[in-house]
């Protein structure tokens, strides 16, 4: 029984390293755990960099450097020497500001492919002459058509030669071929032009940063067109310039994106406003100096209050009113809008030096706070 309790420990300790320890209990070094499956390992930070093998769930490895972004991290003394891991599959040990960022990386890019699982016709230009039938295997890519109907192909048999893309099956990422208009010895390499995109939905917010918690200042219409000049570290957000109210961040998943992906540089800081919440009272509500505390008055319903903070579980706001100045409120007496984890976290909050109102008689007469409207 013994030995094989002692030889689970073994198992469980393969692929990890000898990670040694301050006196503080904290790792000397910092190190990562493979947290899925199986993990492409890059030659650069980027899945459009080549994959020089497939790590494994619970394989551990040092950590030399990562990107400024902290998405990718470059290890060392892998089976398939050093390379880059995305951030999203692993579980980081150590302290991450011992990491030293790396800016400056080159690596080579991921090489497509096209898998042909049958006999197909090949030809010397996009439209051209047939020179042939191409044996089924998997060639690689070098070129592709305007539009991608073409695919040129490196071959043994027949050298570079075009066929359509529906005769087979691509591998690799399409926006790195360049586009050719021409096949042959008249290659004409198509410019894309300058990067811009089209609302793809009825309406969009356009935001300071690149996430739902930055503030939106304002709604895009569909269709509507805007250049693009940068976009956010992990590909997801574009900033965009010369819209109705300035410049901002867009989501990619409602546009339709035009031109050089890769010529898009990446932008990392600084970003604008948080998105501001609110709550909004149907009707009179009472205020109090802090949670479960002294009940200053009641301020008028059908208006919206800023959030300035909450309890730490959440059941009471801190609210701006014209009357108390911050005071707070349970959350269940009125409707919040906007992104809860922006609003920070008061643990102990201080009573409001406020002083209760006289009874309020409810007439429409009351002052109220100034309409704050939502956007």
């Amino acid at each position: 029984m013994q030995k094989w309790i002692l030889f689970a420990l073994v198992v469980l300790l393969i692929g990890v390293p000898a990670i040694g320890y301050a006196q503080d209990g904290t790792p000397a070094f910092p190190y990562l755990i493979i947290n899925a499956q199986s993990v492409n390992l890059r030659s650069g930070p980027g899945a459009e960099f080549t994959s020089l093998g497939v790590m494994h769930g619970g394989e551990a490895y040092h950590i030399t450097g990562m990107t400024n972004d902290r998405i990718w991290f470059f290890i060392e003394d892998t089976p398939f020497g050093d390379g880059w891991v995305r951030g999203r599959y692993i579980i980081f040990r150590g302290d991450i500001t011992a990491v030293p960022v790396i800016s400056d990386y080159e690596g080579d890019l991921q090489t497509s492919t096209f898998v042909v699982a049958i006999n197909i016709p090949v030809y010397d230009d996009i439209r051209g002459q047939q020179v042939g039938l191409l044996s089924p295997a998997e060639y690689p890519v070098t070129a592709r058509s305007p539009l991608g109907g073409w695919v040129r192909l490196d071959t043994a048999a027949f050298g570079s030669v075009w066929t359509q893309y529906s005769r087979g099956f691509f591998r690799g990422l399409w926006d790195l071929l360049p586009v050719i208009d021409q096949g042959g010895s008249n290659d004409v390499v198509i410019e894309l032009a300058e990067p811009y995109l089209i609302i793809n939905t009825n309406a969009l917010n356009i935001r300071t940063g690149p996430d739902v918690k930055y503030q939106a200042v304002g709604s895009l219409r569909g269709g509507t067109s805007y250049n693009i000049d940068g976009k956010s570290p992990d590909g997801i957000w574009f900033h965009i310039t010369s819209t109705p109210y300035g410049s901002g961040w867009v989501r990619g998943r409602y546009i339709i994106f035009r031109g050089d992906l890769g010529a898009i540089p990446y932008i990392y800081e600084p970003y604008g406003e948080l998105q501001a919440s609110y709550l909004y009272a149907h009707i009179f509500i009472p205020v109090y100096t802090h949670p479960n505390g002294t009940q200053l008055g009641l301020v008028p319903g059908q208006t919206e209050y800023l959030i300035t903070g909450r309890s730490y579980d959440g059941r009471w706001l801190l609210i701006r009113t014209s009357q108390f100045g911050e005071v707070w409120t349970q959350y269940s007496r009125g409707s919040f809008r906007g992104y809860w984890y922006n609003i920070p976290v008061i643990l102990n909050p201080v009573p409001s030096t406020a002083t209760p109102a006289a009874p309020s008689t409810g007439s429409s007469g009351s002052s109220g706070p100034t309409w704050i409207p939502w956007s």
